[in-house]
């Protein structure tokens, strides 16, 4: 058997240039079409990333040497998929057909797609096809949140009363330039009085960076805890913070990260995953969340409004697509609380935060992350005790009704006591 990491790398470089999408993708060169030539005759690609790259070629536009590469593609195509390139109506995959002509799908029809991508009986490549096919087509609004609400309904939850939550929604795939400080902005919430959840997965692609679970091995933590000891440690006035892994409430995500891998690129799982609210307030559930590409706001919007599902919500154009803020630079944001929606800018200049540019750094590593993010803790570092108290005070802007500058003095005091630091140390203890 070939090694499938093997299989990956051969037509990864291929689809990262042409199936980034309608608008930012790159043309395939001569060149570049003759080595997908011999990497398909030798059986080197792997099926998954094979199909995601034929979805590409029948989606974008092309130029001639990849006109003729999509003809010479066509004489061996996969029987499996033979419906994305057949003239004739297809019974089993009308939907799949809908969206490479990029029409937008039914109620009805999306909730086929998704019961599909979710099964385990159907084949990884084709359930690649589907959400290739929808990212490059660009979800309708309806499709969104139907995938929202068909991976919330079986998301493994449970609810939690008389506290008041925060939920950190950072991306999955981690950070991989700059410090992902996530656990010690949540230790540091909690250690003033505001219990914060944290979830994610140990890696994930497309960056597969610096994540939540990763810092939290390194430090010799759990990264998997039941729903029961997630909700005690939220209720533990001396913890008050804690990690969900997905790997515990949605075993079908995780069971699908392979595909997304191989994929290369993000497909919307991506968006609705950090939603899913593992643990949920009956109280209040106050939805913190980030976004990098501005054309994701909007979509964040729409999908974090369906169903209501969350007290307040604040999403920022942070770090990495995170909700953390950098104290170097202003952040748009956007803050819905159920009723009104507010969008402006937040700056370090209002907490006298403001810090010189702080550079991207891609050789940024998980045990200097933990070590700066300690440090930040025990206010000894200043870019991470800046970040952290900037990305504190801008959630706490919202969801709290006392004074910002109360709340600084509070954060800051925090830090200096050891009270937060305390608080890491307790949580998430194996």
């Amino acid at each position: 058997m070939k090694d499938e990491s093997l299989h990956i790398n051969q037509l990864t470089p291929f689809v990262k240039k042409k199936g980034v999408g309608k608008t930012m993708s790159k043309a395939l060169t001569a060149h570049d079409c003759q080595d997908i030539i011999k990497i398909l005759a030798n059986n080197d690609g792997h099926p998954t990333t094979d199909a995601t790259l034929r979805t590409a070629l029948l989606m974008l536009p092309l130029n001639d040497d990849e006109t003729n590469l999509l003809n010479h593609m066509k004489k061996k195509w996969p029987n499996e998929l033979g419906w994305m390139i057949s003239n004739s109506p297809s019974s089993d995959h009308l939907s799949g057909q809908k969206l490479l002509k990029k029409h937008d799908l039914t109620e009805a029809e999306i909730k086929d797609v998704y019961a599909l991508i979710m099964s385990d009986a159907q084949p990884e490549p084709i359930k690649a096809v589907y959400l290739e096919a929808l990212r490059l087509k660009s979800e309708s609004p309806l499709e969104n949140t139907s995938a929202y609400d068909a991976f919330w309904n079986v998301t493994k939850r449970k609810e939690i009363e008389h506290i008041d939550l925060i939920d950190l929604c950072y991306p999955y795939d981690g950070f991989n330039r700059f410090f992902n400080l996530g656990p010690f902005l949540a230790s540091l919430l909690a250690s003033i009085g505001y219990p914060t959840i944290l979830h994610g997965t140990i890696s994930q692609g497309p960056k597969y960076g610096i994540t939540h679970a990763k810092l939290l091995d390194y430090a010799k933590k759990s990264t998997l805890q039941t729903h029961e000891q997630c909700i005690l440690d939220l209720q533990s006035k001396t913890i008050g913070w804690t990690y969900c892994d997905i790997k515990q409430f949605h075993p079908i995500l995780y069971h699908l990260q392979g595909l997304r891998a191989r994929m290369v690129k993000r497909p919307v799982l991506a968006t609705i995953e950090k939603h899913l609210q593992p643990i949920r307030s009956k109280s209040a559930h106050h939805v913190v969340a980030g976004y990098t590409h501005p054309p994701y706001k909007e979509k964040m919007v729409h999908i974090l409004n369906h169903n209501h599902r969350c007290t307040s919500f604040v999403v920022f154009r942070g770090t990495e697509g995170s909700p953390q803020l950098q104290p170097d630079r202003q952040s748009p944001y956007l803050y819905h609380d159920g009723q009104t929606l507010r969008t402006g800018y937040m700056s370090p200049d209002e907490f006298q935060l403001k810090m010189n540019r702080i550079m991207p750094d891609s050789t940024i590593t998980v045990e200097e992350t933990l070590r700066r993010g300690v440090l930040g803790l025990k206010n000894q570092d200043p870019i991470t005790t800046a970040t952290l108290l900037f990305s504190a005070l801008g959630i706490l802007k919202w969801i709290s009704s006392e004074d910002p500058q109360v709340l600084l003095k509070n954060c800051r005091q925090s830090l200096e006591n050891g009270r937060a630091f305390a608080h890491w140390q307790a949580g998430m203890i194996k």
